[in-house]
């Protein structure tokens, strides 16, 4: 059996034996260099003849371009170095921007761009996998999720003395989310498997909470600047929409998206949830006095955000004017592998690099 560990660009093989495959023996490095796709995952297969293909390190995650865009859909490039640029978040002052980088080979890293001197720095060194970094609301930490030897752990980065610590260690992948305004909770998605991600909250005791658990995916959730409600993204009725629902209070959950919808972010005031729906990035006034009252989605403007729906962190944020957001144009990036490298009988080869069968 061939398997990776997400954020590392290696496979790794152990032996089963028996009619009824069980493993046998201790598993074994067989292959390094591969390319990591967008979510951190090696970009390989095996065929049933026993053929492997794979993504070589350097040939995949092109750069892409980041924008500042209005309301109106007016966009100004941000200066940046060329980089794979994923699931930015601007800080509670506005003066900053995290977000993480990509190299050729698809390593994902933190990295703090000063939105006045247009400096960018790399925060995570040290750390393999850093993805989905999350704004304390004191704005002086960041939380993110680190995927580093296969070991999915919540860590928490100190912008005051550079350190790193540990929040909480998941029996499953899973990816930082959102603070409440009091960071008494993070919210994060947990994966179960390929369709099955629960919506769960750590507690500042690190006591994990499952919060939506509908056999679906359900991802991305964010917190409204109160703390009294929780969005997110699920496909449970076929495809993906937006819903509302009340955190650690009673009452119902509402659907906001009225034709699909994905990647929920809040405006800082909680007036305002903006979405995106296709390309389209949507926006819906809020009313939460008392009972929530949603109103009727309205399209701002369209922009290229790379057709597929954005499983662990949208690719925008909101600045909290309410008036731009700072946008990832996934159309200015190539990320077609541009390099594929076939290996014939490879499952013969495997067997040699293999620990011999057990008499």
């Amino acid at each position: 059996m061939v398997f990776c560990r997400i954020g590392e660009p290696e496979l790794i093989a152990i032996r089963t034996i028996g009619d009824v495959p069980r493993l046998s023996g201790e598993p074994v490095r067989i292959l390094g260099g591969v390319a990591l796709d967008g979510d951190n995952m090696p970009l390989f297969d095996v065929s049933a003849s026993g053929s492997l293909v794979y993504v070589p390190a350097g040939s995949g995650n092109s750069p892409n371009t980041m924008y500042w865009v209005t309301r109106q859909g007016a966009r100004q490039e941000i200066a940046l170095p060329a980089n794979g640029y994923a699931g930015p978040r601007i800080s509670p002052d506005g003066e900053s921007l995290a977000v993480v980088c990509r190299d050729r080979a698809g390593v994902a890293q933190i990295h703090m761009l000063e939105l006045r001197r247009g400096v960018i720095e790399k925060l995570t060194s040290g750390v393999r996998g850093a993805v989905t970094p999350v704004w304390h609301p004191g704005g002086n930490h960041l939380a993110f999720s680190e995927f580093a030897v296969g070991s999915p752990t919540v860590r928490l980065f100190s912008l005051e003395d550079y350190s790193v610590r540990t929040l909480h260690k998941s029996s499953r992948p899973a990816w930082t989310s959102d603070y409440t305004f009091d960071a008494s909770h993070i919210a994060f998605s947990k994966s179960d498997s390929p369709v099955d991600f629960r919506v769960c909250v750590l507690n500042e005791q690190g006591d994990e909470e499952v919060i939506v658990d509908t056999q679906c995916r359900n991802i991305c959730p964010r917190f409204s600047p109160s703390g009294e409600y929780l969005a997110y993204a699920s496909n449970e009725s076929g495809r993906w929409d937006v819903y509302v629902r009340p955190f650690h209070r009673p009452g119902r959950r509402i659907q906001v998206s009225i034709d699909g919808g994905s990647d929920p972010v809040w405006a800082r005031d909680g007036t305002e949830l903006f979405y995106r729906n296709g390309d389209a990035l949507m926006a819906v006034r809020v009313e939460s006095g008392g009972s929530m009252r949603v109103g009727q989605p309205e399209a701002l403007f369209d922009f290229p955000f790379g057709g597929t729906v954005s499983l662990y962190s949208p690719s925008y944020d909101v600045h909290p004017d309410g008036n731009r957001f700072v946008m990832v144009d996934h159309a200015a990036g190539d990320f077609g592998a541009t390099e594929l490298v076939v290996v014939r009988n490879w499952g013969e080869e495997l067997k040699k690099l293999l620990p011999p069968e057990p008499e």
